[in-house]
């Protein structure tokens, strides 16, 4: 780790041979992991070894390539998960192809969105989607081929997985190797492409052990789920399949299958206490954070568990902060430093910056934290997002310490998150300004020990409609938008928003009134 001007800068890595990109190396770590358990379908109970699986992600190559889909070309997985929801995927890092892995509950509106960003040449999906894409790859105009996962099976009958097939050799490791989306700042769906070398890199970071072990796998699209995806095929670890980690059942599943390793957001945390737990080697903390108490708490409950947060971007290939589980150092400055999510990863470069004047900040003084890859990925995301020295702007208000532990205080940005879900507050207040009653609207986020942030409306009411009460306009809104958006921070009438000269709302003033109880 070099520190040199304020700017903390740590060497890659050299575990791989990033340029034979995510396909040759899964392919390799299958083979060789062939008698191992790949994955256990908890829905009905169908077990994959790494041999079988690399046999149908094979197949599907082979029926991939004579629909003429080649490297380049888009591949869109649109499905719950389930047994096959990863072969596509796979099949297409071996062809060179991009695998695009997309919400499959969004509705068709939003679904059109995406396609529209990402022209597939061939979408999987299941029975109950098929009518979702054929709708949206109709009105957008597009003639590509859509494949029902209840029909796998068929389409490969026809292909053999034995007769020396190998995965392309790509030309250039920092070419895009998969796509994601994350909500933008308007609220759109943003697309991000990662590199083959991105991608393997945080892999690597991530790596938590030499051992196999097992874990959870939940929903397809998120870059965390691609991340322990590649993390159990190089350890040869086993992934326990569910459409969703339900709050019921997830202390149930974790002593059924003995789970190892797992990684959790803060609202299913709760959860854990349920019972004792002593399988559990590795507990990450990802997609928000503990408070030092609640952490303190759960060290007690799970004694036997290394509990670390991970901080990270979908921008920089997810985890780009945590604590490495097989550094003796960072273990003792991860249980004495409780605030910190972690400490730089290999290939990045971190800088805090004061978000008014661009100074370059010192150890414990708070601004912007910014990171840079240097494998950077021209599709990674808006170029607005990164300043003139490449570095991705995260939103987050930090700083970090002599010993290079990094801490978040709050956010810049005005997007936060529910749960999992991102909150795009002028998006959102657009919809809360439809009612009649509403003069103008506020959103903003009150922190919540488990869910990250809950939406709170903050409301000047219109002349003449004294007698509409907030419960009228949340029941209003709350009709109009997701689960994940509606107002669970409640609605509190205010007599004026607060703005610049400029008009523009002073955002964080009025949530710090909010917090401070002035509001």
């Amino acid at each position: 780790m070099e520190f040199r001007n304020n700017i903390i800068s740590c060497a890659p890595h050299t575990k791989f041979d990033y340029t034979k990109g995510v396909g040759s190396i899964l392919y390799e770590k299958m083979h060789e992991a062939q008698s191992a358990i790949a994955q256990v379908d908890d829905r009905t109970g169908e077990v994959d070894t790494y041999r079988t699986l690399l046999e149908r992600c094979i197949r599907t190559a082979k029926a991939m390539r004579s629909k003429n889909v080649s490297a380049g070309d888009i591949v869109v997985v649109h499905s719950h998960n389930h047994k096959n929801a990863i072969v596509p995927v796979i099949a297409s890092y071996f062809l060179g192809a991009i695998p695009a892995v997309i919400d499959y509950s969004l509705p068709l509106s939003s679904t059109k969105q995406l396609l529209k960003k990402i022209p597939p040449s061939i979408t999987f999906t299941n029975s109950q989607g098929i009518k979702k894409i054929s709708a949206a790859t109709h009105q957008l105009g597009m003639n590509s081929a859509i494949i029902d996962f209840g029909k796998l099976d068929e389409l490969i009958a026809k292909f053999t997985a034995n007769d020396g097939f190998a995965p392309i050799t790509i030309e250039n490791p920092d070419e895009t190797a998969a796509i994601f989306f994350t909500s933008g700042t308007t609220g759109l769906p943003k697309k991000i492409g990662l590199s083959h070398r991105l991608l393997l890199r945080s892999v690597v970071n991530l790596q938590s052990t030499s051992v196999r072990f097992t874990t959870i796998a939940q929903n397809t699209f998120w870059i965390s789920t691609t991340n322990m995806l590649l993390n159990a095929v190089l350890n040869g670890a086993c992934r326990v399949l569910v459409p969703q980690i339900e709050s019921s059942n997830l202390w149930l599943l974790i002593r059924k299958y003995e789970v190892s390793v797992l990684v959790l957001v803060p609202s299913l945390i709760p959860r854990l206490f349920e019972g004792p737990i002593s399988s559990l080697a590795l507990l990450l903390v990802s997609g928000g954070s503990l408070t030092p108490d609640e952490t303190m708490r759960l060290r007690a409950h799970l004694p036997d568990t290394v509990i670390l947060p991970v901080y990270g971007q979908t921008e920089l290939g997810g985890a780009s902060l945590s604590f490495n589980v097989i550094n003796p150092e960072d273990l003792k400055f991860a249980y004495q430093r409780v605030s910190s999510c972690g400490r730089p990863h290999a290939g990045y470069q971190y800088k805090v910056v004061d978000p008014d004047t661009e100074e370059v900040l010192g150890p414990n003084r708070v601004g912007e934290i910014r990171i840079k890859a240097d494998c950077f990925s021209p599709d990674s995301c808006e170029m607005s997002e990164w300043d003139d020295g490449g570095f991705y702007k995260t939103g987050d208000l930090g700083y970090y310490d002599r010993d290079f532990c990094f801490y978040v205080t709050d956010r810049i940005k005005e997007v936060f998150k529910y749960r999992t879900t991102k909150i795009v507050p002028s998006k959102l207040e657009a919809v809360l300004k439809t009612h009649p009653a509403v003069e103008d609207a506020v959103i903003v986020g009150l922190p919540h020990a488990y869910d990250g942030s809950l939406p709170l409306g903050l409301v000047v009411r219109r002349n003449g409609f004294g007698d509409v009460s907030d419960g009228d306009i949340v029941e209003y809104y709350n009709a109009r938008v997701a689960d994940g958006e509606r107002l669970r921070g409640g609605l509190r009438f205010v007599e004026q928003i607060r703005t610049t000269s400029l008009g523009k709302v002073k955002r964080m003033e009025m949530r710090q009134m909010v917090l401070r109880s002035r509001l």
